[in-house]
């Protein structure tokens, strides 16, 4: 029954990480018609898009935090080996302290990420604008990401180890 339960917990997680991994890869594409836009808008009619500043802002949150689970589970993240010749063991070791310290971490900025967009929701604040955009939704779309983030370094903590030369380096031999 834990393995099912498991399996159905990976399924999910992967569904949910390919989601917002979809949606940013949307961003990215509205971001770039919306600079488009925005330049040709300004250089043909002498007027850009109207906040387009705010826009690229609240795009651009969504571009970089939301994939950053699916980075990390795909280990897409640049590595950098500053003590080799330790061996497997102590790169595991500090791999997992890593995951743990990073888990805390991003456990915490999302904790404050989702609490403000939580009261800056309630509050009902806007940006300066002609478009008086929410805050709240770009707010919590940065704490989601966090904490996709969190859940998948405290998995790495926690998952055993399958492949003991996964941390091997050949050049090293």
């Amino acid at each position: 029954m834990t393995s099912r339960a498991a399996q159905a917990a990976q399924s999910l997680g992967a569904q949910v990480r390919g989601a917002m991994l979809w949606i940013s890869i949307l961003s990215l594409i509205a971001l770039a018609l919306l600079v488009a836009t925005s330049v040709l808008g300004r250089a043909l009619f002498g007027t850009p898009v109207t906040d387009d500043v705010v826009l690229a802002e609240g795009l651009l949150i969504v571009t970089v935090m939301l994939p950053l689970a699916s980075v990390q589970t795909e280990t897409g993240h640049i590595k950098v080996q500053l003590i080799g010749k330790l061996g497997s063991l102590f790169t595991a070791i500090t791999d997992r302290f890593g995951n743990l310290l990073g888990c805390l971490l991003c456990s915490g900025l999302a904790y404050a990420a989702l609490k403000d967009s939580a009261k800056l929701y309630q509050t009902g604040e806007f940006y300066q604008g002609l478009l008086q955009l929410p805050i709240w939704p770009t707010k919590m779309l940065f704490g989601l990401g966090l904490l996709m983030l969190a859940i998948d370094l405290a998995i790495g903590t926690i998952k055993p180890q399958v492949h003991a030369d996964e941390y091997a380096d050949p050049s090293l031999d």
